[in-house]
């Protein structure tokens, strides 16, 4: 079952190892080449790629899982052969899904890499996006949510184009809260004066208010900002999100494949 379930989807594991070997190429010539400044530069047209590549790797990956056998009729004669339809599902999901989930967090990795060890264009922050969803372990995530979804359409309609759309108009509205800026409630905010804020940080709340001094009002402003110190915590917690989500669409898929598809 496993060999035949990598002979099926080899093309895709094969497609996301190239596009791994790329990617840490081009980002590595990226930190080389710039000499270590990461701003409006290289790693700036490079970002769209990194967001890009997971999602439509995972979608057409996805959707070649089952979308094919089902549109055939072959995954019925796959069932007949001593296959158990939990060991049919789980072992075609793992021989594609976990060389996808490693390379995407390589590929996160090596983006960090470059990003956290040059110097930041002034004003630039780790946590703001797309910056933040191009690197470290949410691009996991990420893939795995569309993964998932896209088995899952292959599994109910059979159509593997159909599925691989399908899993990315249903991660549209997760990319758009995400970059709407969810993660600026992951933690409370640090709040001080105007003028005691650090240099890297992402401010999300500006609070006016009236400071009376020797008879005389000042205008003072207070900014609630996150440290680029939370980078980590909150990829682990946005990752945490999409593998929750990717979890339950799996689960969904378990249990068509071994209830309801005939």
């Amino acid at each position: 079952m496993t060999w035949l379930a990598w002979r099926q989807q080899r093309a895709h594991v094969l497609g996301a190892l190239g596009f791994t070997a790329f990617a840490a190429l081009a980002l590595g010539l990226t930190r080389w080449g710039e000499a270590g400044v990461v701003g409006h530069t290289s790693y700036d047209l490079l970002t769209l790629p990194l967001l890009g590549g997971p999602l439509l790797l995972g979608a057409f990956a996805g959707a070649a899982v089952f979308a094919p056998d089902v549109e055939r009729g072959t995954h019925a004669l796959t069932l007949t052969q001593s296959v158990s339809r939990d060991r049919w599902w789980a072992t075609k999901l793992l021989v594609t899904g976990v060389p996808l989930a490693l390379c995407a967090l390589v590929t996160g990795l090596v983006a960090r890499w470059v990003v956290g060890g040059a110097a930041p264009s002034a004003g630039t922050s780790p946590l703001i996006s797309p910056l933040f969803q191009a690197q470290g372990v949410v691009p996991v995530g990420y893939a795995l949510v569309v993964f998932a979804a896209a088995a899952l359409l292959g599994l109910l309609r059979g159509n593997a184009l159909l599925a691989a759309v399908g899993a990315l108009l249903l991660h549209a509205p997760l990319a758009l809260v995400s970059l709407l800026g969810l993660r600026r409630y992951y933690a409370p905010p640090l709040v001080v004066p105007e003028e005691q804020v650090p240099g890297q940080i992402w401010p999300v709340d500006y609070q006016r208010y009236d400071d009376l001094v020797d008879g005389e009002v000042f205008g003072r402003v207070l900014v609630g900002y996150h440290p680029d110190s939370r980078f980590w915590p909150f990829q682990f917690v946005e990752l945490g999100i999409f593998l929750a989500l990717a979890a339950a669409l799996l689960a969904a898929g378990w249990w068509v494949a071994t209830r309801r598809l005939r």
